[in-house]
């Protein structure tokens, strides 16, 4: 009997976005083709964080958020990892003068709270900011109103980010926004970005619960109807958000590009369409995801690294598409090779990994 409890295509899609991440953070094309690279790193991959807000949202937010220690249980995890990658990067923010910088206090404090004490760990407390932030707003206000809120909070962080060149111009609104930048480097954070994308997650979780409950079971001809118009608009997003980006980079007015526009609109139709793809949950997809977003960059350090000591600058680094393929290729090695000796030391005690 087919097995259709769990969301497959999440699964493989937790794959892809942790690949796309790499390649934000290794720019495989720029040394070729600075548009290609653009349009790949700064457009197509600008998918991938918010896909997994909206799959942590989409589990976490699943009913009326009356369960607390559903969110306990989702902090607890998220925060636990926040510190081990912290003392995983300890070394390599020692190395770069971290702990040199002025104010440090001051510093650590902000990129702990909001920035991330390594570049790419601002994810973590954004999911654990944003998914409290959604949780508590859908718990008290509903889910249209907090998705309102949610919206308007985006739509401030945009002007902080791929829309900022608009409002330079306006002494006192630059002056808020400096107030913002002041507490943390970009508005891609837990307050402006995150919130939005969890709660969307969770809006197309219970849409998929009605739908169960109803017992609603549509024609084979049905379904691929469905998924073919999800694709179709995910498409068209892409489309537009593609014009959006290629249009902001022409006029200069970017101060970051994680936000755009027409980023929720694709992002909607992208996640209705992957959650139509059932079978059974593979939990090893999940965390060798999130391995491989936690250690991608000490991958890249360390691949530099051996490059530089055997005296392949020019295969491994100046060459962006092999580089890129190598950190991919290391990153999933390494990534199933803790999984492995998680299970190993589990089975002692009977556990499995599934």
């Amino acid at each position: 009997m087919k097995n259709n409890t769990g969301y497959k295509g999440i699964d493989c899609f937790r794959v892809i976005a942790a690949i796309l991440v790499i390649t934000i953070h290794t720019s495989p094309l720029e040394t070729y083709f600075p548009v290609g690279d653009f349009i790949l790193t700064r457009v197509i991959a600008r998918t991938a964080v918010p896909f997994f807000f909206m799959t942590s949202g989409f589990f976490l937010l699943s009913e009326s958020c009356g369960d607390i220690k559903r969110l306990k249980r989702f902090l607890k995890k998220t925060l636990l990892m926040y510190l081990v990658s912290i003392v995983l990067y300890l070394p390599a923010n020692v190395y770069n003068g971290y702990f040199s910088a002025n104010n440090l206090f001051f510093n650590i404090l902000k990129d702990i709270l909001f920035d991330g004490t390594f570049y790419h760990l601002w994810y973590l407390p954004a999911s654990a900011l944003g998914g409290a932030a959604a949780f508590f707003a859908v718990r008290k206000f509903g889910r249209g109103k907090a998705l309102t809120v949610f919206l308007l909070l985006y739509i401030i962080g945009l002007f902080g980010d791929s829309y900022y060149g608009f409002i330079m111009g306006i002494a006192p609104v630059k002056a808020v926004y400096n107030c913002i930048f002041a507490v943390s480097d970009y508005t891609r954070n837990g307050i402006f970005f995150a919130p939005l994308f969890m709660l969307l997650g969770g809006i197309i979780r219970e849409k998929e619960n009605k739908k169960g409950n109803k017992g609603v079971s549509d024609s084979a001809a049905g379904r691929k109807a469905k998924y073919g118009a999800r694709l179709v608009c995910a498409v068209g997003s892409f489309a537009l958000m593609l014009c959006e980006a290629l249009l902001l980079r022409k006029l200069g007015v970017q101060r970051h590009d994680s936000m755009y526009v027409f980023l929720v609109p694709l992002m909607w139709f992208l996640f209705s369409f992957v959650v139509q793809f059932r079978g059974k949950h593979k939990k090893y997809i999940s965390g060798l995801a999130l391995i491989v977003y936690i250690i991608h960059p000490i991958t890249i350090i360390a691949v530099r690294g051996e490059a530089k000591a055997l005296g392949l600058e020019w295969l491994f680094i100046d060459n962006g598409i092999v580089h890129f393929i190598a950190v991919c290729v290391c990153s999933f090695a390494e990534g199933a090779g803790l999984l492995l000796a998680r299970e190993i030391l589990r089975k002692p005690r009977g556990k499995h990994l599934k």
